[in-house]
């Protein structure tokens, strides 16, 4: 078994362990209880991990009618019992909202720990807000069956590092392996099946002004901006990466879950309907110049097209 297999196994029997506690004083009455007390608060915060697991299971049905054949209700309402038993200030924010990201991570196969790396539950306001994590981007790609090979790596000072762009594009890195030195890029890399490939590169200014398009990333890094700046920054060029790739309807909508605030009505037949998602990547145009001010950063393909057009 892998590491990663092994992480993700352990995670698993963490989330079925937790949801035990819920079942032992589960009855109708008691689920009311708890009902109307969420109701007045409008969070799960100050309930106590039985309470929350009652709270849940009396939204089976809902849940249920939402997910893919492949997934139980049960099996969601136990990793949302973790999530909370692993991360309390999620209990402030909105039940469905904490539900929403839980049943995008199962149907995803995305185990909702943070040190794997495959997605986040971040608090975002009253609301919990999915975000798929540097190993999720690659996951993704990886399914539509036509990347051979994707990364991302960061850039520090002292590094080689030459990135051309054109009729022939390429792309260099000589790393110094000095972790204390500061990021100065990070860049997302795919070869496909048939030999082709394609790169993203992003200067760190770049870095900074794809986080705080995130009204809860202001300012100083939070979350796991804060804990995990450079796997963060490759999550980043992951999905300036993903525009260029070919993928399905299906993967395209998944990757834009990103960043979503979602809800169990926003699911249909056990996937997110792309309507709605409310997309990060809206333009922001100056109103006296025309400018984009926020345009996406071209990608190797899109630089050469331009310069094949100009000519």
């Amino acid at each position: 078994m892998t590491e990663n297999a092994s992480k993700v196994s352990d995670a698993m029997k963490s989330s079925a362990s937790a949801a035990k506690t819920a079942d032992g004083n589960n009855t109708p009455a008691k689920r009311l209880s708890v009902h109307q007390k969420v109701a007045k608060t409008g969070s799960l915060e100050g309930l106590s991990q039985g309470e929350i697991g009652n709270y849940l299971k009396g939204m089976e049905n809902r849940i249920a009618a939402a997910l893919p054949k492949h997934l139980t209700a049960d099996r969601v309402i136990q990793m949302a019992a973790t999530t909370i038993h692993r991360n309390p200030a999620i209990a402030k924010c909105t039940p469905a909202s904490l539900l929403g990201a839980v049943m995008q991570a199962s149907i995803l196969g995305f185990p909702p720990v943070e040190a794997l790396g495959y997605c986040y539950f971040v608090p975002y306001g009253k609301d919990v807000q999915f975000q798929i994590g540097y190993k999720g981007f690659i996951e993704l790609a990886r399914r539509s069956g036509r990347v051979k090979m994707v990364y991302a790596e960061v850039v520090r000072e002292g590094d080689e590092f030459e990135a051309t762009f054109g009729l022939n594009p390429d792309l260099k890195h000589k790393p110094n392996f000095d972790s204390s030195k500061p990021l100065t890029h990070v860049y997302a890399v795919c070869q496909f099946t048939d030999g082709g490939y394609n790169f993203v590169v992003l200067s760190k200014s770049d870095v900074e002004r794809l986080r705080m398009r995130n009204p809860m990333q202001k300012g100083a890094p939070k979350g796991a901006w804060a804990t995990d700046y450079e796997a963060m920054a490759k999550g980043k060029a992951m999905k300036q990466l993903s525009k260029y790739l070919p993928l399905n309807i299906d993967t395209q909508t998944d990757l834009a879950t990103d960043e979503a605030v979602l809800k169990p009505e926003d699911f249909n037949s056990g996937r997110v309907s792309a309507e709605n998602i409310h997309y990060e990547d809206a333009e922001i145009v100056d109103p006296e110049t025309g400018e984009v001010l926020n345009s996406a950063p071209k990608s190797q393909s899109e630089s050469t097209s331009e310069n094949q057009q100009g000519k």
